[in-house]
């Protein structure tokens, strides 16, 4: 009993370890947003662009697509953006 005990404690401890060395590798998802919105801004969006203008039949609906989403996307953050400003106003207000 008490061997068992000590083994499942053991095992815990090892993938508690395996956690923390895992979490050591892993980069912070704000680092890695910057660089994938930088790809897709500066290459990605002008190559299909490119691609869109020279051969639409393959590319072009998929490049409105894309850019169609990207504009709702940056919609709904300019929105979530003047709300969190509007009550910021409020609440300074209110103080």
């Amino acid at each position: 009993m008490l061997t068992q005990t000590i083994d499942k404690l053991q095992s815990m401890y090892r993938k508690g370890q395996e956690v923390k060395a895992l979490k050591k590798q892993i980069i912070p998802s704000s680092i890695l947003k910057k660089d994938v919105v930088e790809v897709i801004n500066e290459k990605l969006l002008p190559y299909l662009g490119i691609l869109a203008d020279n051969q639409p039949e393959i590319y072009a609906d998929t490049y409105a697509k894309i850019t169609h989403y990207i504009d709702l996307i940056n919609q709904k953050i300019r929105t979530r953006r003047s709300k969190a400003t509007a009550e910021e106003e409020v609440t300074s207000e209110a103080e």
